[in-house]
């Protein structure tokens, strides 16, 4: 778990009040909002055929037993009178002690009018609850205490439609403007030429005879992993486009989401990254094949729409990238790639040296979905006391809770994040994170990356207080249809504003000063 809180800002211009902003004085988060644990609530809705659900939210206690937190009004859990406190025992009969959240809430979820029969456990009784599944209606049916709504987001989305005009040299696509969302799937594995590899170590039994170093054989295994990479339009002007990229790792087959490594992406009209492209830049590029680069048009089928796209494809080395690009929108629809990296040696029973081929590192991008975030405040300007140069500083900690193992047992790191803003735009900055993370007296382990930041994300350095007074306690601000992160506005205490935001393995919570409008702390959990 991760706490941060802002300890001191200072930049040029911060004499006086500004634009929704302060004089320069400290922030210190002495209040932190009671924090929002994750409920599980069960409702599936396919977009084929609903799936009924009984409206009950489970909250996991210490012990991983799911515990019934909250009841949906109206629903067939609420119809039959069902308490909150118990524990879940079993469904139709089945123990869900050794059972994921998704596998209960499969068991839970099923045709609507069928039965299921629930074994709840409290402190006077073991009963069997049976329930008639119901298609539930989160829009009419809220539930009951602080609670959130049901995912009424489609299950399976869809790319939007091109834009029937095509748009003018210069100018941005359609879908390109401050809050949109673009999701793909992105997949790698590394696969060795050789099993095992000689590596320096000072008891190996071969010596190298130029250099006199020992070597000896290790184990050279393969590697995968997958995930789902998250790009959040923060400024679309001509010279300053920047986004936020979120990394989501898959960590288990049932795939499962964990947020990982936060960057930022800095473009401008012409192209983001290898992301998007330009449509007029596209349309000017001429098919060719010739010196390792293919160039061509053709349709291509994704996501039950067959698109006009343009594939570029470079070769080399026994390697190739290709990208394959919508030519009405300029996103990337898919790449894959192959790269093969340097000869490895392995040593030889005999004592010989023997070379082998080396690593090859295959790479898949698929597009998954493209969407506008809901956000209340995704247009609102930066404000005017946040421009180059300006700096902020948050000191906090970082610790591991260990099942079975006292919380006083086990260290906790001294966190420290020092922002400085590089570049500002209207709407957007691109910002250098230098970050040091440190046990008791041990060296820190320290890294500095630039990430863009604004308020059309969720978790911004900044949020106009104006905007959020318009927000609704415990309302749902937004829900990804991809990850299933769910974000939530918890309200106003002690003149600080929190968004929650909710996801399968993890959660954060984010301070807003409801006078200057800074992020002025973040709580935020992980479990693997």
């Amino acid at each position: 778990m991760s706490e941060i809180t802002l300890q001191r800002k200072f930049g040029p211009n911060f004499a006086g009040l500004t634009h929704w902003g302060v004089g320069d004085a400290p922030y210190m988060l002495k209040h932190v909002l009671p924090f929002l644990s994750i409920l599980i609530l069960i409702q599936l809705a396919l977009a084929q055929e609903p799936l009924g659900g009984v409206g009950i939210a489970f909250l996991p206690n210490d012990d991983g037993e799911l515990v019934v937190k909250q009841i949906m009004p109206g629903s067939p859990a609420d119809k039959a009178k069902l308490k909150t406190g118990g524990v879940l025992v079993a469904v139709d009969g089945k123990d869900v002690d050794d059972l994921s959240p998704e596998q209960v809430r499969s068991l839970i979820a099923g045709k609507p009018g069928t039965i299921v029969k629930l074994t709840i456990e409290t402190k006077d009784e073991v009963s069997d609850v049976i329930l008639q599944r119901a298609v539930l209606n989160p829009a009419g049916n809220l539930p009951r205490g602080n609670d959130v709504p049901a995912n009424n987001q489609p299950a399976n989305p869809q790319i939007p439609a091109p834009v029937n005009q095509p748009q003018p040299a210069g100018d941005f696509p359609a879908w390109m403007k401050p809050g949109a969302r673009v999701s793909w799937y992105v997949g790698s594995a590394s696969i060795p030429g050789m099993s095992q590899t000689a590596v320096q170590d000072d008891n190996g039994n071969w010596v190298d005879p130029q250099t006199g170093q020992r070597y000896a054989n290790a184990d050279n295994p393969s590697s995968a992993g997958a995930g789902i990479l998250q790009a959040d339009i923060l400024e679309t002007s001509r010279d300053f486009v920047a986004a936020t990229v979120r990394n989501w790792l898959m960590i288990d087959a049932n795939g499962a989401l964990t947020s990982g490594p936060i960057t930022g992406w800095v473009g401008d009209v012409k192209a983001l990254g290898d992301c998007w492209i330009n449509p007029a830049q596209l349309a000017a590029m001429p098919e060719q094949n010739q010196g390792g680069l293919l160039v061509r048009r053709r349709d291509y089928p994704l996501n039950g729409r067959n698109y006009k796209a343009i594939v570029i494809q470079n070769s080399a080395g026994g390697g190739f990238m290709r990208s394959t690009y919508d030519l009405e929108t300029g996103l990337l629809l898919v790449a894959s790639g192959r790269t093969v990296g340097a000869a490895q040696q392995q040593i030889q029973p005999n004592g010989q040296v023997l070379a082998g081929a080396g690593v090859t590192t295959i790479t898949s991008t698929v597009l998954q979905d493209v969407r506008q975030l809901q956000l209340p405040f995704a247009d609102d300007s930066a404000p005017r006391f946040v421009q180059k140069g300006w700096q902020a500083q948050y000191r906090g900690g970082q610790r591991t809770s260990i099942q079975g193992v006292e919380e006083n047992l086990v260290p906790t790191f001294s966190l420290s994040i020092d922002l400085a803003v590089e570049r500002m735009g209207s709407r957007a900055a691109a910002v250098k994170y230098s970050t040091s993370l440190q046990l008791l007296n041990a060296p820190p382990q320290q890294s500095q990356i630039v990430r863009c930041t604004g308020a059309a994300t969720i978790g911004g350095m900044w949020l106009n207080p104006a905007s959020l007074q318009r927000l609704q306690p415990n309302a749902v601000i937004d829900e990804d249809r991809v990850t299933k992160v769910r974000t939530l506005f918890q309200g106003v205490q002690n003149n600080v504003a929190a968004i929650a935001e909710q996801g399968q393995r993890d959660s954060a919570v984010y301070y807003y000063d409801m006078q200057s409008g800074l992020l002025v702390g973040v709580s935020a959990e992980q479990t693997n």
